[in-house]
Formats: C-alpha cells, structure tokens, sequence
C-alpha cells in the first residue's frame, strides 16, 4: 500500500468506520515544555487523547490530539486570531509504524479541528480537498460539537486541488565513504 493509497482509504471513511479509544491510550511520550522565553521548564510525560481504528482493516490507526503547541498565535487579522488556539498532532500508523503525521489546529477556545494552513493570510488560503476531509473526519470523531463547515468557512480558507500530502523535497544525502582499512589488521598471517 502506498501512501496515497493509504491516505484515500483515511478520507474515504465516516465516522461510524471507526472505533475510538480514549485514554489510556498506550502509546506513551515525553515532551519537553518550555516558556515564553523558549526555556525548558520540564518534562510532560504525554499520550494522545484518543486512538482511532478503522474497523475493517485494523492495519490503519490514528494516534490524536497530542498537542503540539499549547499556545498556538493566529496571526490578527486572520480569523479566530484573538481567540486560544493549538496545534495538534494527527499520527497516522499502519501495522504500528507511522507514516504519515498531519498538523491540525483547534481554533476558538478549542471549539473546532481545522486544517493547519501553511501559512495565514489575509486572503483566502487554498487547503487541498484530502487535507479538508482528514480534518472534517478527525473533528467529528474526537473534536467539539460543531460545525465544521462552518468554522471552515469563517477561517477564510478553501477547498483546493493542491496535491496532499504536499510533495517534499528528497532529503540532502553525502556521500558515505567507509573508511578504508590500510593496515594488516584481520588479514590472515
């Protein structure tokens, strides 16, 4: 399976697909948390708030709502900016081995789970339509009662048909020489 294979088989689900799990969650992690000045006050041990498993193929599960940023800043004048909000992590595993992690904020006082935009803008912000759904899906399965669209729509951002997940540059690699060996060592006498 692919990971857009993958991917379309998450978005393609309802909300009955799945079975939810809330904590304990078993999946355990520590996280450093800092202050304001960006100092390590201490170490949180953490797990998310729920697990999700698809129902017909067990393979498929998501770890969700370890949150990422407690203190997330919507930049002013972008919409739900005077309002708390964090982001939220969307670890998405198969057979036990993540694959894919996609970043979600809770905007409003944590009334809705949205897409987390790359980056806001004061006009309207393209999300690509597998990002929007994966959203959708998390937030009515674990997120508040509310209407996503909704709050989609008063964001100030669209569907689109951006690729998702967004294409990623191949990783920088060097060249890894072995040392070579210039001596006798190992070599029989």
């Amino acid at each position: 399976m692919t990971i857009d294979e993958y991917l379309k088989t998450i978005i393609s689900t309802t909300p009955k697909d799945w079975t939810v799990v809330t904590r304990p969650t078993l999946r355990h992690a520590f996280a450093v948390q800092v202050n304001d000045s960006g100092e390590e006050e201490r170490i949180d041990f953490e797990e998310p708030p729920a697990i999700l498993a698809l129902k017909k193929n067990l393979s498929i599960t998501i770890a969700v709502g370890t949150v990422e940023q407690a203190k997330y800043k919507i930049p002013v004048p972008t919409p739900f900016s005077q309002h708390n909000a964090r982001t939220l992590l969307a670890d998405c595993f198969y057979d036990n081995v993540i694959v894919h992690r996609e970043r979600l904020v809770s905007v409003d006082r944590q009334h809705c789970i949205l897409p987390l935009p790359t980056h806001w803008t004061k006009e309207k912000q393209p999300i690509a339509l597998g990002k929007v759904a994966f959203a959708q899906l998390i937030h009515e399965l674990v997120g508040p009662f509310s209407d996503f669209g909704e709050y989609f729509e008063q964001s100030g951002m669209v569907p689109s048909e951006l690729p998702w997940p967004a294409p990623t540059k191949p990783a920088q690699t060097q060249d890894m020489a072995l040392p070579v060996d210039s001596g006798d060592a190992g070599s029989p006498a």
